[in-house]
C-alpha cells in the first residue's frame, strides 16, 4: 500500500486540525476473497488510528486489469457500448456531484450535444465505442491501455465513486466494475 501527496484535493479549513491531502493506493490484487479481506483490514485500521476526511466531491478509483495482458479490442467495444446503455443507471449509484465532474464526465452528454440526440435513444454508441480522443470516455474509464504498446497499465479506472471509508460500499463498487469487464468479456 503506498500513501502519497494528491494535491488536487482541497481541504476544509479547521483551526484545531492539520489536514493534508493524500492519496491511497493499494498494490495489484486478484480479484479473490483474500483480497477483499485484506481492503477490510486495511480500511479498518485507517478509521480507528488516524482521523480521515472525505466528502462527495473526492474520488475513489478502480482499476481492472487482466495481469499483464490488455483485454481484447472486442471487449473494449462491449464495454464502452455497456457503459453507454447503463450510464443512467450506474449514475444513480452515485452522489450527482460525482456525475459530471472534472475525471469522470457523461458518456452521453456531448454526444448527445453533437448530435441532437436525447436520453430516450441514439444511434451514436458505434461513435463511442473506443475513441480516447472523446475526452469524456476517455475520462470516465482510462483506457490507459491504449496509449501504446510500451504502456504499463493494462487496466481500465473505474472513477465514478465517491471518496469513502464504508468497507462495504468500497468492496460493492469494486463488484460492480468487475462484473461490468467480465460481462464485456463474455
Amino acid at each position: 500500500w503506498t500513501v502519497k501527496d494528491d494535491y488536487s484535493i482541497s481541504t476544509p479549513y479547521n483551526r484545531d486540525y492539520v489536514y493534508i491531502p493524500v492519496e491511497i493506493t493499494s498494490p495489484p490484487f486478484p480479484f479473490t476473497q483474500s483480497s477483499l479481506n485484506e481492503l477490510r483490514q486495511v480500511v479498518s485500521a485507517l478509521t480507528s488510528t488516524v482521523r480521515v476526511f472525505t466528502n462527495s466531491t473526492y474520488g475513489f478509483h478502480v482499476h481492472v486489469g487482466d495481469g499483464y495482458d490488455t483485454f481484447p479490442f472486442t471487449t473494449v467495444q462491449q464495454l464502452m457500448a455497456i457503459l453507454w446503455s447503463f450510464e443512467p443507471q450506474i449514475q444513480s449509484l452515485h452522489p450527482w456531484t460525482r456525475w459530471n465532474s472534472t475525471y469522470c464526465s457523461s458518456l452521453r452528454y456531448p454526444i448527445n450535444t453533437w448530435t441532437g440526440a436525447t436520453d430516450r435513444g441514439t444511434n451514436s454508441v458505434g461513435d463511442t465505442y473506443v475513441s480516447k480522443y472523446l475526452d469524456p470516455i476517455y475520462k470516465l474509464v482510462h483506457l490507459d491501455h491504449l496509449k501504446g504498446v510500451f504502456s504499463r497499465r493494462n487496466a481500465y479506472n473505474f472513477r465514478q465513486h465517491e471518496a469513502t471509508l464504508d468497507v462495504d460500499c468500497i468492496i460493492n463498487w469494486v463488484i460492480v466494475c468487475v462484473r461490468l469487464l467480465e460481462t464485456a468479456r463474455a
